[in-house]
């Protein structure tokens, strides 16, 4: 998802690397203890991604099942806090077949952008924010069959950025005209290389951006058997292609998903949270967490 936050109360296992000198909050980040089990709500059984929406007051989770892929709707009882008030709303087919996909809102809640295999696709919302009044989804293929596993946008709808798992990269695609996918580019215009993170590993997932474009967060399966939030950190806001790595880590692998990758995540720092999703392939359990980003939050 491209937006980014988080609260609530209780302390989890974390592990973070030494602070950096430029704090991302993942440093100090903790469990909140904010949790809401997903599994049961709609048809989706395997769940991907995960954004805020409406100021934080709600929330979409994409998920998919041998029918089709879904997003689910939800309102949160105070904003950007996911707990097990948040009151499932409805579910909307996206696709008729089952994959993995990505979430990103234009900031006005008319439109929601997802990745789709090789395909970025657009939903119009008649009514912001409120999937039963999608229109018509339409789409545009990625430059050379890129399947991204993450997308976000600059606010002025000019440049997405797609996590390009295959490549190990942050990849950048300029649209001509602000918000429509039918001007996207043809070619790539910068990137920024994760192989120095990640290793031999190919299965990152998920991407966020702050406020102000200065961060990145994407969820990565490595070391082996973990999953972690990495950030990479721009000095030129959205220039990801002299983007730096960040030291500091979130370790997920606590939390029940241990060993499997799947998952996206988003990020809100003014309200200094990151919501994750979580899928046990073999337990079946799906839920969203929320993690505290700022330690001055530590209870």
């Amino acid at each position: 998802g491209t937006q980014l936050m988080r609260s609530s109360g209780v302390f989890g296992p974390s592990s973070m690397s030494a602070e950096t000198g430029d704090d991302t909050g993942l440093e100090d980040a903790y469990a909140t203890g904010g949790l809401r089990t997903i599994a049961g709500d709609g048809t989706a059984i395997s769940h991907s991604d995960v954004a805020f929406g409406d100021s934080g007051n709600k929330l979409y989770v994409s998920g998919s099942s041998g029918s089709g892929t879904y997003v689910t709707e939800y309102t949160l009882s105070a904003p950007y806090t996911v707990d097990s008030n948040a009151s499932y709303v409805g579910e909307t087919q996206i696709k008729s077949s089952a994959a993995e996909a990505y979430l990103a809102w234009k900031p006005d809640g008319t439109r929601l952008f997802f990745t789709w295999i090789n395909q970025i696709y657009q939903v119009p919302l008649s009514t912001a924010w409120s999937l039963s009044s999608a229109g018509t989804i339409t789409s545009a293929a990625t430059p050379n069959n890129l399947s991204p596993v993450g997308i976000a946008f600059k606010p002025d709808g000019t440049v997405a950025f797609l996590l390009d798992r295959s490549n190990k990269r942050i990849s950048t695609l300029a649209l001509s005209t602000p918000w429509d996918l039918s001007t996207l580019g043809s070619s790539f215009s910068s990137h920024k290389s994760l192989s120095g993170q990640h290793g031999s590993s190919t299965e990152a997932r998920g991407l966020a951006v702050n406020a102000d474009g200065t961060k990145f967060y994407y969820r990565d399966p490595y070391p082996a058997g973990n999953v972690v939030v990495r950030a990479v950190s721009c000095s030129t806001p959205y220039d990801i292609a002299n983007a730096t790595d960040e030291a500091a880590t979130l370790d997920l692998s606590s939390y029940g998903n241990s060993g499997t990758s799947l998952g996206g995540l988003d990020v809100n720092e003014a309200a200094a949270a990151l919501a994750t999703v979580f899928h046990n392939p073999t337990s079946g359990s799906n839920n969203v967490r929320q993690f505290a980003l700022v330690p001055t939050n530590k209870p």
